[in-house]
């Protein structure tokens, strides 16, 4: 469940990515990224995400975990 995120902009003030902030249903609180999509940054931007139910995705090999709306 997402607590709370930004998105992160490119210096042409692009979006790059989202950070969401928030918690497992176990608690456990997580950091993940967002997938750099147009559709997404429009969502994040554009309404109050806080609360929503997100699926968590790690990468392995390159230790990042991704968020999915």
């Amino acid at each position: 469940m997402i607590d709370t995120y930004t998105v992160v902009y490119h210096p042409d003030r692009t979006p790059a990515y989202g950070v969401i902030y928030g918690r497992t249903r176990q608690g456990k609180r997580f950091v993940a990224n967002s997938v750099a999509d147009p559709d997404i940054f429009t969502t994040l931007t554009g309404q109050d995400l806080v609360g929503t139910t997100v699926r968590l995705v790690h990468d392995t090999t390159t230790k990042i975990t991704t968020a999915y709306l």
